[in-house]
């Protein structure tokens, strides 16, 4: 009888450790999900900062441009 006591807690060991790890595993998946997803985040903030800048320095070529034509519109230079 004591025999099958100490198998029986013996497995119950087992179990507990495999629920143990269970659980370890899936906090690990979770936390590369959200390593992954802060890197991703981190990217596309960067990506969008990036595009930012390239429509600024587009807009104040545009200005730069816009500002030139209207100053010919107003000198009449006769070119010889």
């Amino acid at each position: 009888m004591t025999e099958i006591r100490g198998a029986s807690m013996h497995i119950d060991a087992i179990m507990r450790q495999e629920k143990i790890e269970a659980l370890n595993n899936q906090k690990n998946i979770e936390q590369e999900h959200y390593n992954k997803k802060v890197v991703l985040d981190k990217l596309m903030l960067e990506a969008y900062y990036a595009r930012l800048d390239a429509l600024s320095i587009y807009t104040r070529k545009a200005e730069l441009l816009q500002a030139r034509a209207e100053i010919g519109k107003h000198l009449d230079i006769e070119v010889k």
